[in-house]
């Protein structure tokens, strides 16, 4: 600004000592002088930045509860993002650094790569079952997961496409491909999506997410379109989460970005929501359910979304399962897997006993 002032006060004016120039000389002065106390202010800032990310390195690496996981395998999906390997077969152990035990499981896929669930072979019914690792049955074995559960107890051939940190973006995609209809034989039966508030963030998606995943818009015409994946539609904003997760203050704090949720957020994820229930209902002959997942008491405080889900849906014919309240009765520590938070085998199984009354 300083060398614009002076350049035009010498094209404009060929006094040298004109008011413009003055101002520019004293501008100049200024900044030189300020210059060394912004480069100390520079250098203050980022070697504090610095000394926290050690800090928070040596806290993360030397406290024994840090947890770890070895044998879970995702592979690319050109549909979803990604997935899970096909015909796989995955022996996971998650542990604390100290050598504890939190679970050791075995995960079983078919040649979709979906959760094994060994099908009916006179089943003339399906059961699709769409969500995130609730649905999948992170920690636990083949037959203890929800869906596997529901098998047992129906004459339905039951499906899992449930997929550890997939939202309803996932779902829409996978309902969407046009293979889709070759991958279950059954052309009547019902699907039912399992909701948890999560969702919401990876609908829009937070700075969690895996970058493959599908991105959904509401463009100018409030239309809901698709936009290949996050990393791609969303390049600079998914550069700088990536930057962020590097940090371990990041990685210690879990900090939240964004850090609240707006109402134009689980809107958008209602009508993907929408969306996948309508394209269902295009391909199969059946209802599409929306199950609103058991919410642990610890977690009464987070915002609720299940209210927002309910009064969307009011009169779509799209039914809704409403389980928030279903551990009111009960010790919900009996509920949990220990030290994980992932529901076990008796939330299933309670869960399951449930869908079969309703």
């Amino acid at each position: 600004l300083a060398c614009l002032i002076r350049s035009k006060s010498k094209s404009r004016f060929n006094n040298g000592g004109c008011v413009w120039r003055r101002i520019g000389d004293r501008v100049i002065n200024k900044m030189k002088k300020a210059l060394p106390d912004f480069i100390l202010l520079i250098t203050a800032v980022v070697g504090c930045v610095v000394l926290l990310e050690i800090v928070f390195f040596l806290m993360i690496r030397q406290n024994p509860r840090r947890i770890e996981i070895s044998g879970r395998q995702f592979v690319d999906d050109e549909v979803a993002g990604y997935g899970l390997p096909k015909n796989s077969t995955q022996n996971v152990i998650r542990r604390f650094r100290n050598g504890e035990t939190i679970y050791h499981v075995t995960y079983t896929t078919d040649k979709y790569g979906r959760r094994m669930i060994k099908q009916k072979k006179d089943g003339k019914h399906h059961l699709i079952f769409f969500g995130c690792s609730f649905t999948f049955g992170e920690g636990l074995n083949d037959d203890e997961t929800l869906p596997h559960l529901l098998s047992t107890l129906t004459d339905y051939s039951v499906y899992n496409y449930g997929v550890p940190g997939y939202g309803p973006n996932m779902m829409l995609a996978k309902l969407s491909d046009n293979n889709f209809v070759e991958e279950v034989k059954e052309t009547e039966g019902a699907a039912i999506y399992v909701f948890i508030n999560d969702h919401v963030n990876r609908a829009i998606g937070d700075i969690y997410i895996d970058d493959r995943t599908p991105y959904y818009y509401l463009d100018n015409d409030n239309k809901l379109t698709p936009r290949g994946n996050f990393k791609t539609s969303k390049l600079l904003r998914r550069g700088v989460y990536n930057l962020l997760r590097l940090s371990n203050v990041f990685r210690y704090l879990k900090i939240p970005i964004p850090p609240l949720l707006m109402s134009r957020d689980i809107y958008l994820a209602s009508r993907i929501i929408q969306r996948s229930a309508e394209t269902y209902r295009s391909k199969f002959k059946g209802n599409f359910y929306i199950l609103l997942y058991p919410e642990a008491k610890k977690n009464k405080h987070l915002t609720d979304f299940g209210n927002n889900i309910i009064e969307f849906f009011k009169g779509s014919g799209i039914h809704i399962l409403d389980y928030r309240n279903l551990l009111n009765h009960y010790d919900e520590n009996d509920f949990y897997i220990k030290n994980d938070g992932h529901p076990n085998f008796l939330l299933n199984k309670l869960i399951a006993e449930q869908i079969i009354k309703d």
